[in-house]
């Protein structure tokens, strides 16, 4: 295990190097400090990314009930705000249990979307078909090392997030040599898939109330 989460953060603290790495081939990887670094150091499997995110997401939940647990503990004075406070708490505390359990699914539903899009990306812009065959979940597993920052308390969801999508766009243009504005094409994907729905709900939604006059 230890193994494993020295390989993490490992392509947690060197993304470029991580992304260079290939998945962990046999050959060295120049740092940039020009060290040459196994590329085994940066080898991370899909179950091993997810065990130690899950971990990470343990975590914080463990924080933001013990946050909650001191806050109650801090501003309840009366006897009613206490009560108030202790069902909001343990409605609170369901929720953060709910997505804790359910993190391994929405951890591989999103590594599927954007090994989606990041392949059929390669297919528009006429990449060489040995170029599309790179492990497009590698890029997603070490983009995703970003649940490392979930350990900071309040803001670790955020920067965790931010940092995410600044790992995915530096993989894609590593892995797939993308230009930046290839490689921003790729991020905004998922926008313009939310953009195209919401739109297409609000149109049914007009026809269906102008139909009904």
């Amino acid at each position: 295990m230890s193994d494993v989460l020295y390989r993490y953060i490992q392509c947690f603290l060197h993304p470029i190097e991580a992304q260079k790495g290939m998945g962990g081939k046999q050959s060295n990887v120049v740092g940039i400090h020009g060290h040459e670094i196994p590329s085994t150091n940066y080898h991370l499997s899909f179950e091993e990314g997810l065990s130690f995110s899950w971990l990470f997401a343990i975590l914080q939940a463990f924080y933001i009930v013990l946050i909650m647990a001191l806050g109650i503990d801090t501003f309840s004075v009366q006897n009613e705000s206490i009560e108030l406070l202790g069902k909001n708490y343990a409605v609170k505390i369901f929720f953060i249990v709910l997505e804790v359990i359910f993190f391994p699914l929405s951890y591989w539903f999103y590594a599927k979307f954007w090994s989606k899009v990041i392949f059929l990306s390669s297919k528009l812009f006429s990449l060489e078909p040995e170029e599309r065959q790179v492990d497009c979940e590698d890029i997603i597993v070490k983009s995703m090392t970003s649940h490392a920052l979930l350990i900071v308390p309040i803001f670790g969801q955020l920067f965790s997030q931010l940092v995410m999508f600044i790992y995915l766009f530096q993989g894609v243009k590593i892995r797939l040599n993308f230009t930046p504005l290839q490689a921003l094409f790729v991020m905004l994907v998922p926008f313009f898939i939310l953009f195209l729905s919401t739109a297409l709900m609000a149109i049914s939604v007009i026809i269906t109330f102008a139909g009904v006059r």
